[in-house]
């Protein structure tokens, strides 16, 4: 579906190593080409990403692959695509399903279970105007599709990618905004937020609705922030804990030209001398303060300062990633 590309130029860090192969791989479809990409920093930050992401990536490390295993969801739809292919004995699309790595250890009562629910034998589901997509015969052991629509159902709706959905917020019957559904899928009672500029303490959510009550003089919770930025993959956060690790201590040893050839040798002298810069200050803003060792994720930093308005404020350097990140909000938050 991608056509013919003869590069791929990616703007900004793709912030994980996989992803950034992935993307360069979209290049150069055909047995006897390579695929070509071209990374371009907006900052420096950026370039320090984007160099170990390549670095990486030419090393042969990739980010580790967690497959999920028995998604009843993902399942539900492939038995309704096989319904609509054909009429099945239920052991034999057992089998067919156990072929698969994800389903190997799938037990048969959560397979039965799915095809219960297609078939529209969960107790409530019409009410909730669910019904059955296929029939199933326990006593014969057979299953297959139901009605005449349901290859345009299954076409229409097969995958697994969410829409991004808004849930509105209410607070008792005045409406207050609205909120990310995956923003709203992470609180929890009783944590408080900022939205619109005031402060709300979530109560709970039903559908699309989410119920609140409105609080003064209490500290947000959660980030006041939603970001659709992807999170920062933790092997790509690893990978450049450990470089900057090994640059600053090439500095501190007063080997700062090892430092640079040693990055040249893998990007240019114009990247090279770009990062030993940025690190110098830093590194020279850290002694400045007292530091005699930098921040490695064996050696972690946190800054404090208080603004001109008064308030404390916390930066952790780390480089862990977003579940990190969002863990530390909430407890320091």
């Amino acid at each position: 579906d991608i056509g013919y590309i003869d590069a791929v130029v990616q703007i900004g860090s793709p912030k994980s190593i996989s992803r950034g192969v992935q993307r360069v791989g979209r290049s150069g479809h055909s047995v006897d080409r390579a695929a070509k990409g071209y990374f371009v920093a907006l900052e420096l930050d950026d370039l320090v990403e984007d160099f170990v992401l390549v670095r990486q990536a030419w090393r042969g490390v990739l980010d580790k692959v967690r497959i999920p295993k028995n998604c009843l969801d993902v399942l539900a739809q492939h038995l309704f695509g096989m319904a609509i292919a054909r009429k099945w004995r239920v052991e034999d699309a057992y089998e067919v399903v156990r072929r698969s790595y994800c389903y190997a250890d799938l037990p048969l009562d959560e397979f039965m279970s799915v095809l219960r629910f297609l078939s529209g034998r969960i107790e409530g589901l019409e009410d909730k105007g669910v019904y059955g997509k296929i029939w199933l015969d326990e006593e014969e052991g057979v299953f297959g599709r139901r009605g005449k629509l349901a290859r345009a159902i299954y076409s229409e709706n097969i995958g697994t990618i969410p829409e991004n959905i808004a849930i509105k917020v209410y607070c008792g019957r005045w409406f207050v905004g609205t909120l990310e559904e995956e923003f709203v899928e992470k609180l929890l009672p009783g944590d408080v937020f900022v939205l619109g500029g005031r402060l709300f303490r979530f109560k709970r959510a039903k559908g699309l609705r989410a119920y609140v009550e409105a609080v003064k003089d209490e500290k947000p919770t959660v980030p006041a922030w939603f970001s659709e930025l992807l999170p920062l993959s933790f092997e790509l956060g690893e990978a450049i804990s450990d470089f900057r690790e090994e640059v600053w201590r090439l500095l501190a040893e007063g080997r700062e030209e090892e430092a640079r050839r040693r990055i040249a040798e893998e990007a240019d002298e114009d990247v090279a001398n770009a990062i030993v810069e940025y690190f110098k200050l830093q590194w020279s803003f850290l002694r400045a303060h007292g530091f005699d060792e930098f921040h490695s994720r064996r050696n972690l930093v946190v800054e404090h300062y208080v603004d001109e308005r008064g308030r404390s404020n916390l930066i952790f350097h780390f480089v862990f990633g977003r579940r990190t990140n969002d863990a530390l909000a909430k407890a320091y938050g």
